[in-house]
This record gives C-alpha cells, sequence and structure tokens, in this order.
C-alpha cells in the first residue's frame, strides 16, 4: 500500500491487485498532500490536462513502487475512458529508472564526501576564505562540488540532468565540457540536483563544532522527490523521500519558530522584532539543513511548528524546503504561493542568492505570512 506521496492531489489508482495483491478490494491509495484533492476512481474521468499536469507527480508515484520493490504499473494498458481519452505511459522516458539510481548515487556520494570532510578539516582551516558576500569558503567546497560533478554528469545514465550548486564553476575548476553540457540542460532537464558541498562552512572551516553536513535534494519538474544529508561528525545521515510519514501538528508547537538568515540586527530588524514578541524564536546560524532534518525527523528539541528563512542562496532554502514537504509540511514563498515547483527563473545567477520560504503547519505559514506582509508594508 502507497502511504504518503507529497503531490498536490489524491488519486485512486485501479486495477491495482497486480501492485499489492492484498489488497483484496482492487484499490491501490496514493495519498498525497493537502492542497486539492482529485479522486479518480472507477470511471470517474480525469482529464487529460490535468493527467499532464500532474505528470511529475504520477511519475513520483511511480518512483515510490519501484523503491519499494513493486510492480511499475503501466497506464497506456489501462481503458483510455479511465483518463478521458488520454493514453500515457509515464515510464516511457526511463524517469523512474533514472530517479532510483539517480538516488542512490547522491547518498552514496555525500557519504563518501563526509568521510573526507572529516579527514581535511584541518587543511580546510588553513584554506578557508571569505567571499565577496561574507560567506567562508574552502578548497573542500570546491573539491566536493567538482567531484560530484564529475561523478554525476559523466554517467551516461545522468548527462540530461541539470546541478545547482553554490560555487562558481569554473573556479571550482570543474571540466569546460561539463559545465557546457550542465549549461546545456538548463531550462531543458526534467531532473535537477540541487547540492550543497558544506552546509555550515563557517562552522566547519573557523571553530571545532561537528554541526555542519552536505546536502542535496532531487527534483523532478520542480517538485522534490528525494533528499539526502550527512553530518559525518555527529554521525546523522537522513534519507527522506515520497515514503515518509507526515508530521503529526500535535507534535509541533505552534508557538516555536526556526529563523534562518534573518540576520538579526541588520536589515530584518523589524522582522525579527515583530517574530520574538510572537513566538519563541531559535534563529540558526549554523548548519541549517542538520537543524530542518532534526525537525523533519523528529528528533527531540526540534518540534517547530513553523520555518522563516530569507534571503539565502537556492542550495540552502531548496534542501531545507524539499525535506520539510516530503513530510508533508506547507512550505511558501514570503507571499504565500507554494515554493514547489521551484522555477528555472529560481535559479538564474540573479534569483538564486536572494531565495527564501515560509514552512509549517497550516495556521502558523499562515500566521508568518501576514508578518511578512506587515513588516514589508512598514519598511
Amino acid at each position: 500500500m502507497i502511504k504518503h506521496l507529497n503531490a498536490a492531489f489524491t488519486v485512486l489508482l485501479l486495477p491495482c491487485l497486480a501492485l499489492d495483491p492484498t489488497l483484496a478490494s482492487g484499490l491501490c491509495t496514493i495519498d498525497i498532500q493537502h492542497v486539492t484533492t482529485v479522486s479518480v476512481f472507477n470511471n470517474q474521468a480525469l482529464t487529460a490536462a490535468a493527467a499532464m499536469e500532474h505528470r511529475p507527480l504520477l511519475t513520483a508515484a511511480a518512483f515510490h513502487l519501484r523503491k519499494a520493490g513493486r510492480a511499475l504499473l503501466n497506464l497506456r494498458a489501462w481503458p483510455m475512458a479511465f483518463f478521458g481519452g488520454l493514453t500515457m505511459d509515464m515510464h516511457d522516458d526511463g524517469t523512474v529508472q533514472k530517479l532510483t539510481e539517480l538516488t542512490a548515487v547522491v547518498s552514496e556520494f555525500i557519504r563518501e564526501a563526509g568521510a573526507d570532510l572529516m579527514a581535511h578539516r584541518e587543511e580546510a582551516r588553513q584554506s578557508a576564505s571569505e567571499k565577496e558576500n561574507g560567506t567562508v569558503v574552502t578548497h573542500m567546497d570546491f573539491e566536493i562540488q567538482k567531484r560530484f560533478f564529475e561523478r554525476v554528469l559523466t554517467d551516461p545514465r545522468f548527462m540530461d540532468v541539470y546541478i545547482d550548486a553554490e560555487e562558481n564553476l569554473k573556479m571550482v575548476g570543474i571540466p569546460a565540457e561539463l559545465i557546457t553540457r550542465n549549461e546545456a540542460n538548463f531550462e531543458k532537464a526534467r531532473i535537477r540536483i540541487v547540492l550543497d558541498p558544506i552546509d555550515g562552512t563557517r562552522t566547519y572551516a573557523r571553530t571545532q563544532d561537528p554541526t555542519y553536513c552536505i546536502p542535496a535534494a532531487i527534483l523532478l519538474d520542480g517538485y522534490p522527490i528525494a533528499t539526502a544529508l550527512n553530518a559525518p561528525e555527529t554521525k546523522e545521515r537522513y534519507n527522506f523521500d515520497t515514503d515518509h510519514k507526515p508530521l503529526k501538528s500535535p507534535s509541533l508547537n505552534p508557538g516555536r519558530i526556526l529563523a534562518c538568515g534573518l540576520r538579526w540586527g541588520t536589515a530584518n530588524r523589524s522582522l525579527a522584532d515583530t517574530l520574538s514578541s510572537r513566538f519563541e524564536v531559535v534563529d540558526r546560524f549554523k548548519s541549517i539543513a542538520l537543524a530542518i532534518a532534526r525537525m523533519a525527523a523528529g528528533q527531540p528539541g526540534s518540534n517547530y511548528g513553523g520555518v522563516i528563512a530569507m534571503g539565502l542562496p537556492t542550495n540552502d532554502t531548496i534542501p531545507a524546503a524539499a525535506m520539510l514537504q516530503l513530510h508533508g509540511l506547507k512550505v511558501v514563498r514570503p507571499d504565500g504561493s507554494p515554493f514547489f515547483p521551484v522555477l528555472w527563473k529560481d535559479l538564474t545567477p540573479e534569483a538564486r542568492e536572494h531565495s527564501s520560504f515560509i514552512a509549517g503547519t497550516p495556521d502558523v505559514v499562515e500566521q508568518l505570512v501576514k508578518i511578512v506582509a506587515e513588516t514589508t508594508a512598514r519598511s
């Protein structure tokens, strides 16, 4: 039985006995996020337009089935009336198989890279420098990003994938051929990977604190399919995908929020003051992704009812937002519009350094959106 799959609607697919013989009713339920519900059931038709609009979400369902070791469903073999006259095979381009294999490659790479971060931490301290935007970078940021590009884009299976990564590709030393290939995939690739070679580089390079990690998110047509995170020194690894159960609202504290990138006392002073007057605010200056992974995993002390991340690079916001979306929380942009799908314009050089999101339970998200609107209007 498929459990929880984050997307925009709920579908009842039939007949599905081939997928799970234990389902005496012959129904296989894909329980998808809370925004809109469309029941496709018996001879009730899903229009061709709706089916195409939600193709990435149906593919996500198939990805889940493949991961669970079940037979893949072939929509083309079903009665045409079921999809309102549309014949559709969501596996004819190999996307599901590719997602399955890519997820395994990314998870393994992050495991290996975490070990290298620990082994070369002292060297990284010596190489640390500040970029123009005030953030810290080390040779290990460059090394991990370079190796990731080489691992993915030289693999014949993944040459049509687009990678969004933190550091300048030429400065990192990525071969020109791979840069050209990645640039050619911009605005064309169905599958995108967002990688942060080190989340918490300042902590990694300037302190003895173990709170840093390597996070990545895999997107299909802008929607999150899977995330992987490795925090090697705290011995935490989190691999989240469409199979994870939603966080239960009663376990989250609506009076407590996690703030990321507010830069207290400077640009967002008014927002910071307003938030701290209405919530218990935990301001996260270390690894944002690790803090949110702990929240998504239900770790003690991480029961935030909401998260607000303002003005951060996409390599910070997208993996973090993807983790929360995959656990059933509402994730929006500061204006209240959905954060996903991530659009290509979100990944342009001008936009990718100033990404923001709000996430949490619906009530907390509504409050946070209103607060942002109020403080923006006053400024």
